[in-house]
């Protein structure tokens, strides 16, 4: 089973309001990491949403390009290295409970609102 590559990273996204920092995936060495196969963009990240879904996001973060439905094990073993905020946010949660495809295909809504900040950044720059 391969690993998530070194350069990947990962948010663990509660609420937009309650953004987690990144963290290389390279430092997870969890059983979530060794699922096949991971369709990812080399310049993309990798989210673990509140619904307990870890996502695969473009480098723009405009589009899903894999997921995968993480046990609460595993939720909490991605969550660990973000300390307890992020422990008690998903406790309990299964990502195996979400079922609905648009809801796996979706891109969270924290990492639309930080793309749409970056792309009217770049447009005042460039003006």
């Amino acid at each position: 089973m391969t690993n998530f590559p070194p350069e990947t990273a990962l948010q663990i996204s509660k609420p937009p309001s309650q953004q987690i920092q990144h963290l290389p995936t390279s430092q997870l060495k969890t059983k979530a990491n060794t699922h096949e196969p991971w369709r990812r963009d080399p310049n993309g990240t990798s989210n673990l949403g509140a619904d307990g879904v870890l996502r695969s996001l473009n480098a723009n973060r405009t589009l899903v390009l894999d997921y995968r439905r993480l046990t609460p094990e595993e939720v909490k073993e991605y969550a660990t290295p973000f300390g307890q905020e992020a422990l008690d946010a998903l406790v309990g949660v299964d990502g195996r409970d979400v079922v609905d495809e648009a809801v796996l295909w979706a891109v969270p809504e924290g990492q639309k609102r930080q793309t749409e900040s970056r792309n009217e950044t770049l447009v005042k720059v460039r003006q």
